[in-house]
């Protein structure tokens, strides 16, 4: 697999296919990205296994037992789902999903999580002015780029001679719309968690 890779590439260098050589470095970088992320999974499995023996021994107990235990629940959510909270505010946001009843994807509360904000026994999701003006961004030029990109990458591609200045300019074109458009949805769907926490305060 890995040979038919390389050769793939050899093969789009030498019939001068930048776009397509852009495309294939960007689509490795992503497959190094994936092992890694495997790994650190792995390494967190791990780790969970060990916080649940050291609470399960008999020379824990009292509220270094409660605090490990918790700690455990925390870490098996955080495997399961992806959201790292404790144990209040994450109560809450489940219960924000379940009253819901379908209307959001799951998805949207995940990627809100980190925006999350539990002070008085309530749940809030604090976006701040950085985080609108970064979704703005995210939106106008990732979506633009997004839209436009092909286009500017074949006229960066004919203005330029330099081979390997071709396929550097046209890998940053396409890791730059990827990325604004990346950070822009945590936002997106913070602003559309905090709308669902606002309606279900209105119907009570």
């Amino acid at each position: 697999m890995q040979g038919e890779w390389v050769r793939s590439l050899l093969g789009a260098i030498e019939n001068g296919e930048w776009l397509l050589i852009a495309v294939t470095l960007f689509v490795a970088a992503l497959s190094g990205f994936s092992s890694i992320a495997r790994y650190m999974v792995n390494r967190r499995k791990v780790q969970v296994a060990n916080i649940e023996e050291a609470w399960r021994s008999k020379y824990c107990d009292g509220e270094s037992q409660e605090a490990l235990r918790r700690q455990a629940a925390a870490e098996y959510f955080n495997l399961a789902t992806g959201i790292r909270l404790e144990k209040e505010p994450r109560e809450a946001l489940m219960a924000i999903y379940n009253r819901a009843a379908g209307r959001m994807p799951f998805v949207h509360f995940k990627r809100a999580a980190r925006l999350a904000r539990y002070e008085k026994d309530k749940l809030d999701i604090h976006i701040s002015c950085l985080d609108w003006f970064l979704l703005w961004v995210g939106l106008l030029f990732g979506g633009s780029m997004s839209v436009i990109g092909i286009p500017l990458i074949l006229l960066f591609i004919a203005i330029v001679e330099d081979p390997w200045s071709r396929v550097l300019g046209a890998g940053y074109m396409i890791v730059s719309a990827v990325v604004l458009l990346l950070q822009a949805l945590p936002i997106w769907s913070a602003y559309r968690v905090k709308r669902e926490i606002a309606r279900q305060a209105a119907c009570c």
